[in-house]
């Protein structure tokens, strides 16, 4: 019996190596979009994902940013609340994988269902989103291999693919032995690869891989790396939380000032305006003579209603204003959030062009809303120009959301553990080239500074590529093992 037990205990820590840990906050909170997907890719871009339950997501060309985003994780909020997803791949075709404005996300159907309502809507226009990290508590695998005429050898080529990694990596330098100078690895949609520059690659050789975050590991390979099988690399990046960011809890983005103003603002639709006998949103009849306006003529209780798939946010609300000029003076006319007119507008609107601001909190909404209504509240047809729709801000109200540039705060974790200070490889004239995230486009040099400790988020891992037994290999094993002594 004490058997059985310990064989359990041993397979709960197996097990339990790659159960996810928390997802800590690194960046501020971003304004994006989502989209569902009923089916993904069975072979993903990024070829670094070993996502053990995490779910994925695909990206838009250019947040993908040619793989520089593979394997980070992201905590993404709707209307109805939050998911964590992992990014594997990529999106080239329409309008919203092309654009370059702002994230777009395509996750599963079920990430979707958890954070909006697939059945009301196919898109998420307010998305809240923030970088975190992936939570896993085992150690960061890496699968390395040679040129293809010959895989199992490195001298003139290396190519190592990174897993399970808590965040993504920014750069990979290696430097092999008698080397004077350490050598970048060009990464690709998670895959580094180092093509001989100077000289040839003989071990032991050392990595010296940098996280997104600022976090340093130097791995030495004592040996030459067995090929094309996981090995465990006896280390993993441990972001340690942020204060400024532990109580930063992202709620939906913000919405555009502008519903209307010369068009509709992304993400706004008209479509499911109702009784009326004409509509336009591109009238020239505008109150400054410039430009268009909405007109529409509408029959008694008729309506111009504005709709935003997924939802938005009404707390950052205070105001919102708008000019109108209607055919005939009328004090039956209405402004509402969801679908029932609870009370008319104050003031009377008339035949000549009249600006409104109205407070959001009279309009009787709730914290997260669909749509907003401008109603003619009468049995009679009325004749509506509208123009300049537009929210005023209150003071908490988060201006500064970016929608492309979220940036990791740089993180240093102090040691822990078998981590000790590592020395850092200095640039010995230009550094390493290439966009966001990090990735090489060349391979550049570096010096090593042995003089320049620093006391950073060095980590020192030396491994002779022990092997990482799969974690399905070892449940049937134990369980196998179990039913005998049974």
């Amino acid at each position: 019996m004490r058997i059985s037990i310990i064989l359990l205990s041993l397979l709960f820590l197996s097990l339990n190596s790659l159960i996810k840990a928390d997802n800590t906050k690194l960046s501020v909170c971003g304004s994006a979009r989502a989209v569902p997907t009923a089916t993904q890719n069975p072979k993903p871009t990024c070829v670094n994902v070993n996502n053990q339950g995490i779910p994925t997501a695909g990206l838009n060309s250019a947040a993908f940013n040619n793989g520089a985003r593979c394997g980070q994780c992201y905590e993404l909020t709707g209307p109805l609340g939050k998911t964590v997803v992992m990014v594997a791949d990529v999106c080239d075709a329409g309008d919203a994988c092309t654009q370059s404005d702002l994230f777009n996300f395509i996750i599963p159907n079920e990430e979707f269902d958890k954070i909006g309502n697939r059945s009301d809507y196919g898109n998420i226009f307010s998305l809240g989103y923030q970088i975190v990290s992936c939570g896993y508590s085992g150690n960061v695998q890496g699968v390395f291999t040679g040129p293809s005429s010959s895989p199992n050898t490195f001298t003139y080529f290396l190519s190592v693919v990174f897993s399970n990694n808590n965040v993504a990596i920014k750069k990979v330098l290696i430097k092999g032995l008698s080397w004077p100078l350490y050598e970048s690895l060009t990464g690709q949609n998670g895959n580094w690869k180092w093509n001989k520059n100077s000289y040839e690659l003989q071990f032991p050789a050392t990595l010296y891989i940098t996280s997104n975050t600022g976090e340093t590991i130097t791995y030495k390979m004592n040996s030459r790396p067995i090929t094309n099988k996981p090995i465990d690399l006896d280390f993993q990046f441990n972001p340690k939380t942020i204060s400024s960011l532990e109580n930063n809890e992202c709620s939906m983005a913000l919405l555009p000032q502008y519903i209307y103003q010369d068009g509709l603002s992304y993400g706004w639709v008209d479509s499911q305006s109702f009784n009326y006998v004409k509509f336009t949103d591109k009238s020239s009849d505008t109150k400054s003579g410039s430009g268009t306006c909405i007109n529409a003529q509408l029959d008694g209780h008729g309506g111009v209603k504005f709709t935003r798939e997924g939802d938005f946010q009404t707390s950052y609300l205070d105001k919102l204003s708008f000019d109108i000029k209607t055919s005939v003076d009328s004090s039956s006319f209405a402004v509402y959030f969801g679908d029932v007119a609870t009370k008319n507008i104050d003031p009377l609107v008339a035949s000549t062009w009249t600006t409104v601001e109205l407070n959001v909190k009279s309009l009787t909404n709730n914290s997260v809303e669909g749509s907003i209504t401008f109603f003619n509240n009468q049995a009679d047809p009325i004749n509506i120009w509208l123009d300049n729709i537009k929210w005023t801000y209150t003071d908490d109200a988060p201006l500064d959301q970016p929608t492309m540039d979220l940036i990791e705060v740089n993180n240093k974790p102090s040691t822990s553990g078998t981590g000790t200070t590592s020395s850092k490889p200095s640039s010995s004239g230009g550094g390493v080239s290439g966009g966001d995230g990090g990735i090489g486009s060349d391979s550049s040099i570096y010096g090593l500074s042995s003089e320049n400790q620093e006391n950073q988020s060095g980590h020192h891992a030396s491994s002779n590529t022990n092997i990482l037994l799969p974690t399905t290999f070892v449940f049937f094993i134990s369980i196998t093992i179990l039913s005998l002594l049974f």
